[in-house]
């Protein structure tokens, strides 16, 4: 994930954007010292923009999937979602991440993503992988995502699909297969990444699944640790949500899923920084995660009724801090009801999501002492 944010920082250094990386540069010095001060004195780095939840995917991990007929307040509204947009350019956003559900099934997402590129908001696309034809991967990087990702967490198709849903396998390597061929023909400077999530079931062929993401043209595997105190799923990929019902992770299995990890970081496999890497055992051992969080300043996360969230496990919880389709962002984002968010994200150690640890790990650098804390649960600081 780290090397995600490097990519796209190349990406403006070869445009000669430099005021933008300047601004980035004050805003690790800036949001450290907003914590510390308990008052934003900048936007946030990355919001992720999620139009709709409905998927065509059943994931054992996930706990928002809605089923693709659902109806959505908001999501069908291009229009207003472009208003999103522009309101994150004025918060002054880094960058964007779409995601859902499955974005692809909104018949307007590349449309939201050409409105991304004109208002210079560099952008990351998540999929499944299913909806993806060749002239949707050709159409996509033409329009010139920082980086695209496709779901999948086993080389071995049955153990994927039986985690993801049937199709999910093939669905996913045609995909990317597609998106290499479409970056060829096309000359974009997308990265392009398969992301797995770190599950018992898919310790088996994790190194076989790096294997796969080369064979398949792939520049790295983003790999995602999820655990069930905001995933709603156990770490065996069974249905639960109460941490007496989950077995964790052996220790034979810890240690072999950080030899794999540390191998292929170490061969450049891997978009997740050894630092990173470096706290998995206590993701294995489900202890919190062992750092401060920025989440509250660093990023936020909006949802098909446009709700506010400050980060991933915050919006599964359902704790927002109002609707921007009701207020403005920028009112949201200085409101006293999300100050009372901040104040539980910097005392939360629930997750170990890379898009937001990565971000802590580097801001925890700067951070003046700020963020003690070590609640394992988001909705419990």
């Amino acid at each position: 994930m780290r090397e995600r944010y490097r990519h796209t920082a190349w990406l403006h250094l070869k445009k000669g954007h430099v005021g933008w990386l300047i601004r980035q540069a004050m805003k690790g010095l800036a949001i450290p010292l907003s914590q510390r001060l308990r008052h934003p004195l900048c936007g946030p780095v990355v919001a992720v923009v999620s139009p709709s939840f409905r998927c065509n995917l059943r994931c054992f991990m996930c706990g928002i999937r809605r089923p693709e007929t659902a109806v959505e307040k908001g999501s069908a509204d291009l229009a207003a979602w472009v208003d999103v947009l522009r309101q994150l350019k004025r918060l002054g956003v880094s960058g964007i991440a779409f995601g859902g559900g499955e974005p692809l099934l909104l018949p307007w997402i590349l449309d939201l993503c050409s409105a991304a590129r004109d208002l210079s908001l560099p952008f990351h696309f998540n999929t499944n992988g299913l909806p993806m034809t060749e002239q949707v991967a050709d159409e996509l990087l033409r329009i010139g995502p920082a980086s695209v990702a496709v779901s999948l967490d086993s080389s071995d198709p049955a153990t994927n699909d039986r985690l993801r849903g049937p199709g999910a396998f093939d669905g996913a390597c045609r995909a990317l297969t597609w998106l290499v061929a479409a970056r060829r023909r096309t000359g974009a400077g997308s990265r392009l990444s398969l992301a797995s999530v770190i599950s018992r079931p898919s310790l088996p062929t994790l190194s076989e699944t790096f294997d796969l993401a080369q064979k398949l043209g792939a520049d790295t595997v983003s790999l995602v640790p999820v655990r069930p105190t905001f995933g709603f799923a156990t770490p065996s990929g069974e249905a639960g949500n109460h941490k007496g019902e989950r077995p964790g992770w052996t220790e034979e299995e810890a240690r072999m899923a950080m030899a794999i990890l540390r191998t292929r970081e170490a061969a450049g496999q891997t978009d997740i920084s050894s630092e990173l890497i470096d706290t998995l055992p206590d993701f294995f051992a489900d202890r919190p995660f062992p750092g401060p969080c920025f989440a509250g300043y660093a990023s936020l996360v909006i949802g098909p009724e446009g709700r506010v969230h400050p980060c991933l496990p915050f919006m599964e919880k359902g704790l927002s801090g109002g609707s921007v389709f009701d207020q403005g962002l920028v009112d949201i984002w200085r409101s006293p009801a999300y100050a009372t968010l901040r104040a539980q994200t910097t005392t939360c150690r629930a997750c170990f999501v890379p898009s937001h640890q990565e971000l802590n790990l580097t801001l925890g650098r700067w951070s003046f002492g700020a963020g003690a804390g070590s609640s394992a649960d988001p909705s419990h600081p």
